[in-house]
């Protein structure tokens, strides 16, 4: 939720934009996972298969460099940041959000927790994924929003 009676000062006069993260995972019903880091049964960032997107990623593609992100790749969300553009600040008295309704698939929406599924190559994005879809494997995205503010880049003396 959104609360600007919380914002400081210097953030109030200043332009304000989203950033995105995506968190991704992978169903998984075998106990010991195909081509998985792990193979843990039900849905699982660990079940995500070698060579494809990691557990949480900057770009809406579903790629970004592993590095990127701070406060560790399979943390809580709250811990997760990365180095934004010179002069760009996270909005401090804001956490992450996640997007309830799925406003990044057009048509589509989202479930009660903001995962959108897909298919096992990430493809025909759902609000609930078809019984069979659990057999041939099946994955699932969600967006996290946070806010930043821009007061022009630091100028050292």
């Amino acid at each position: 939720m959104i609360d600007n009676d919380r914002l400081e000062d210097v953030v109030w006069s200043a332009p304000l934009k989203d950033v995105e993260l995506w968190e991704n995972e992978r169903w998984s019903t075998a106990t010991v996972g195909q081509n998985t880091s792990s193979g843990d049964s039900g849905w699982s960032k660990s079940n995500l298969k070698r060579g494809e997107r990691k557990g949480w990623s900057r770009r809406r593609d579903g790629w970004s460099e592993v590095n990127d992100l701070g406060g560790g790749l399979d943390g809580d969300i709250r811990n997760l940041t990365f180095t934004l553009e010179p002069g760009w600040h996270f909005v401090n008295t804001e956490d992450w959000r996640s997007d309830m309704t799925g406003s990044w698939v057009p048509d589509v929406g989202a479930d009660q927790d903001g995962w959108v599924y897909t298919n096992d190559v990430w493809n025909e994005p759902c609000i609930k994924p078809p019984e069979e879809w659990k057999l041939r494997g099946m994955t699932r995205r969600r967006r996290w929003t946070r806010r930043i503010y821009y007061v022009g880049p630091e100028v050292s003396s």
